[in-house]
């Protein structure tokens, strides 16, 4: 009997581990938004961090991105300074990093990029990220 209870609850562990996993693709998934694997950085009006693992970037004249970092970074959400590198004057996904700087550097890999043509995507993506912090 003990064993019994022992796989029911191994199992019931790890079946809500597979749900989160699923929230968390789900909650940095935005299919409804143009997927892009790099960008030419202009002129940054604006950096604002979102969550320990998204970014957003606002290069002014409706022209934004929000970065997917492979992972969460800790520290990025209270850092004091904020940087995206670039190479060659290009953003890229998979090779160029968002990096926070407080009591010391910490760096996470880009993972996805989508182009957000207005205000109103912006929004929406504020929204839908700021309420899985709730």
């Amino acid at each position: 009997m003990k064993k019994v209870l022992q796989v029911v609850l191994l199992t019931s562990l790890f079946v809500q581990g597979l749900a989160f996993a699923q929230e968390e693709t789900d909650k940095y998934s935005f299919n409804e938004l143009e997927q892009v694997s790099e960008f030419r950085k202009t002129r940054v009006q604006g950096i604002e961090v979102l969550d320990p693992r998204a970014v957003l970037l606002d290069l002014g004249r409706n022209e934004s991105y929000l970065l997917i970092l492979r992972r969460n970074l800790h520290g990025l959400v209270f850092a004091n300074r904020v940087e995206v590198s670039s190479t060659n004057n290009q953003i890229r996904a998979g090779v160029d990093f968002v990096t926070a700087h407080d009591h010391r550097a910490v760096s996470g890999l880009i993972e996805k990029i989508y182009r957000l043509e207005n205000s109103e995507e912006r929004r929406r993506v504020r929204f839908r990220l700021l309420k899985y912090a709730l």
